[in-house]
């Protein structure tokens, strides 16, 4: 029985892989989130010994690129809910956390859950691709709304209380009127 931890971030992934009783065959690496890379790294996985299961921790939408990968080429994706794995490794944020440490805290609990894990099945399509419109969405309102707050504090810098005389919605155009004011001068 063989774990693989997968420590998923934007564009990279740390993978280290450990047997049933905690030792590391294979030192934490880095792998990218390329065709070429997930190709050789579901290769390699395939190549060990015994049964194989790999687990991750959910981190939003970044583990769904290499989940999809390595669940098509017929692998065990276990995808764990963050904060379980937090409650699991009782992190000190004041201590040491890396990549590497993390990858070994995931492997970790798949020796400690091998026999609980859950296989994570590829999602409906439409449920799925709703899902990410659905993340993509609220994160692009998140940034909208950091860049009005930013401009109007320039605004105020640059015009004191201009943003009280223009704060309110105009329902033509459906802006704000600060940036109508910004737009033309």
């Amino acid at each position: 029985m063989t774990r693989i931890s997968v420590g998923v971030s934007k564009n990279r992934s740390t993978v280290c892989i450990m047997d049933q009783d905690g030792k590391v065959i294979m030192r934490p690496f880095l792998v990218w989130h390329s065709t070429e890379e997930l190709d050789f790294l579901a290769d390699t996985l395939k190549r060990l010994n015994g049964e194989v299961r790999v687990i991750m921790e959910s981190t939003s939408v970044y583990q769904y690129p290499i989940a999809l990968q390595l669940k098509e080429r017929g692998l065990f994706i276990s995808i764990v809910n963050a904060y379980e794995m937090k409650q699991f490794a009782n992190i000190d944020f004041r201590g040491g956390k890396t990549d590497k440490k993390d990858s070994r805290t995931i492997a970790s609990y798949g020796i400690s859950y091998w026999d609980k894990l859950v296989e994570w099945q590829i999602p409906k399509d439409t449920y799925f691709n709703l899902d990410l419109l659905n993340r993509t969405y609220m994160n692009a309102k998140k940034h909208r709304q950091i860049i009005l707050q930013e401009l109007q504090h320039y605004i105020d810098c640059a015009m004191p209380g201009m943003d009280k005389e223009l704060h309110s919605l105009n329902l033509n155009t459906k802006k704000d009127f600060m940036l109508d004011f910004v737009e033309k001068f």
